[in-house]
């Protein structure tokens, strides 16, 4: 939680300095008078960066790991152009590129245990047989050392396969763990990729209606204007109007329309009443 604290703190941090170069900026074009100022922002800037990429650097691994890899997640949808099935797609077969890998992983670490366990187990047995061969070929055993003998190499044996048993179901209990651990890790990525996924849908119909509507609303003015301009050519031409006079005709009625609206004058002299 520390670690997350101190990255939203250095994100928020850089938006900060990005204001202050677009400021630093504005006052160049403004002045020239205050360059030493702005050479020392410039100055402060640049700390200020690095003491950002330096917190990012103490952010362990993981962390930055499940921030990057979240980055991934979201911004398969940030375009908004895509049809939500081929950002689902896109999602399935990265999981499944991860499963694959997880299990390859998985498969290798079996397969290098299994090798390990198998050596030495053959060295084992073999060290118990040259050490069986030399007591039996040397010299002659009374009866007690040979029982003592055989009695020490099937300890030897127990505890030897005893401890294999040990190993191995401490090896499984590791791999169940690791195995748990990453469906839980693809368990949370995929509940979060369908949450914003939803979000994404929702909004993608949603403009995608709105553009068909807009569509539709421009083929229908269109088609109104054209017969509008249909309507006028027939009437026109009923009149033995060609469509030249009746465009001039239109325009000067329209430009007639237009003519603003004055207080009468009258013409002529006023009599001695009116005075």
């Amino acid at each position: 939680m520390t670690h997350l604290r101190i990255l939203c703190g250095a994100v928020g941090f850089a938006l900060i300095l990005s204001s202050c170069s677009v400021s630093t900026k504005r006052a160049e074009l403004q002045s020239d008078d205050d360059k030493p100022t702005e050479v020392a922002d410039e100055v402060s800037l640049r700390a200020d960066r690095s003491e950002v990429a330096d917190l990012r650097k103490d952010i362990p691994d993981d962390v930055k790991k499940e921030n990057d890899e979240l980055a991934l997640v979201l911004s398969m949808m940030k375009d908004g152009t895509d049809e939500p099935g081929k950002v689902r797609d896109r999602f399935n077969t990265a999981v499944r590129k991860k499963r694959e890998k997880f299990d390859k992983t998985m498969r290798k670490q079996r397969d290098d245990f299994t090798k390990t366990e198998r050596k030495t187990r053959e060295e084992f047995l073999k060290n118990l047989k040259s050490e069986r061969d030399s007591f039996v070929n040397g010299r002659k055993r009374t009866a007690d050392a040979r029982k003592e003998f055989f009695d020490d190499q099937d300890v030897k044996r127990r505890d030897f396969f005893s401890d294999q048993t040990d190993k191995r179901r401490e090896f499984e209990s590791e791999v169940n763990e690791e195995r748990k651990t990453f469906e839980d890790y693809v368990r949370e990525q995929t509940n979060r990729f369908n949450q914003e996924h939803r979000e994404y849908s929702t909004a993608y119909y949603d403009r995608q209606k709105a553009e068909a509507l807009k569509k539709r609303m421009a083929e229908k003015e269109k088609r109104i204007n054209e017969e509008k301009a249909r309507d006028a050519a027939d009437s026109a031409a009923a009149q033995g109007i060609t469509p030249a006079a009746a465009t001039t005709r239109d325009a000067d009625l329209e430009q007639f329309k237009n003519i603003p609206n004055v207080a009468p004058t009258q013409l002529g002299p006023k009599d001695d009443k009116g005075k």
